[in-house]
């Protein structure tokens, strides 16, 4: 009997053991859980942010309407409005009227969507096609007609794309890979909100944190 009780007592000292042993692997894991969302708002933040920063710098000025712009396009595009904003940023070098890079970047959006190029390399190639002597797009059958630089460049390039591509951007959404994109996408921006609450402490730290070591 004394056996099955220092046997039984074993027993539950083990049991107590992997018990505690389970809560503190929850612990951590979620704690890892916890610091990795964290982490991952951040990123998603410092995204958003640089790709604003970008596209001000490029055009020199406010850029609300564009940044509402391509949050509308996201509601009915696979693409995030942090890379559509990049999109724009690049377009923005050659293109400073707002109306004008709204229309470029919904070209850019269509052909990237239909070349399955990234949207930054498409914003690109539209750009340079308007804003150069060299059309960048031939090799997609794209004419490029006008005074570089000109509204009628553009046109004819945004023309001949939505004569070729029209419409591909918002027709990606309607599969399960874009279903997914736009949940991701929705996630994404709510992790983004997330970063953007916890970025003043983080810069606050950043900045006691240099000042400290320069002292």
């Amino acid at each position: 009997k004394k056996s099955e009780k220092e046997i039984k007592g074993v027993s539950g000292g083990l049991n107590n053991l992997a018990k505690s042993a389970a809560k503190a692997a929850g612990a951590y894991f979620g704690a890892r859980a916890l610091l990795g969302g964290i982490k991952a708002s951040i990123d998603l933040f410092k995204e958003q942010e640089l790709a604003e920063v970008k596209l001000r710098q490029a055009l020199g000025k406010s850029i609300g309407g564009l940044q509402k712009y391509a949050s509308s396009l996201q509601k009915v595009t696979n693409f995030g409005d942090e890379l559509i904003l990049q999109g724009m940023a690049q377009l923005a070098f050659f293109i400073k009227d707002e109306e004008q890079l709204k229309i470029a970047t919904k070209a850019s959006l269509d052909l990237a969507s239909a070349k399955g190029m990234d949207l930054v390399q498409a914003s690109d190639l539209v750009a340079k096609s308007v804003g150069s002597s060299t059309n960048a797009l031939s090799r997609y059958g794209i004419a490029a007609e006008g005074v570089v630089g000109s509204e009628a460049r553009l046109l004819s390039i945004t023309d001949a794309i939505a004569e070729s591509f029209g419409g591909q951007a918002e027709a990606t959404t309607k599969s399960l890979s874009g279903a997914l994109d736009q949940l991701s996408n929705a996630v994404g921006d709510t992790q983004e909100q997330i970063g953007n609450f916890l970025a003043p402490a983080i810069k606050k730290s950043a900045g006691f944190f240099q000042a400290a070591a320069e002292n």
